[in-house]
């Protein structure tokens, strides 16, 4: 049950930039802000935009060390059990992840 809310939440948030992509115009709006963390509290069925802001950045850090988890283990190349639960728990909040730039420079 609790996997469900986490990505019902991660898919909510992916449509309101202004929670997580600093580039967005709307990223320092903090009434916007408070706006959209309503209303995906009420799509994913939570109390208020407090709770699903301190649920989003609870999986936000675990999907940063589960990342690390990730990293550390293809370099020692030691159990693999671990890296697939890491990879299973941290799928639904990828979207996050933006492409490093083009290291092809633009003409």
């Amino acid at each position: 049950m609790a996997t469900q809310i986490n990505e019902k939440l991660a898919e909510s948030v992916r449509n309101y930039p202004c929670l997580y992509d600093k580039k967005s115009a709307d990223f320092k709006d903090k009434n916007k802000k408070a706006l959209a963390w309503s209303d995906v509290a009420k799509e994913v069925g939570l109390q208020n935009g407090d709770e699903a802001c301190k649920l989003f950045q609870y999986l936000r850090n675990k999907y940063s060390r589960d990342k690390k988890k990730i990293e550390g283990k293809k370099v020692s190349g030691s159990s693999t059990d671990e890296v697939r639960e890491a990879k299973v728990e941290a799928s639904s909040i990828q979207f996050q992840v933006r492409s490093p730039p083009s290291l092809i420079p633009e003409r």
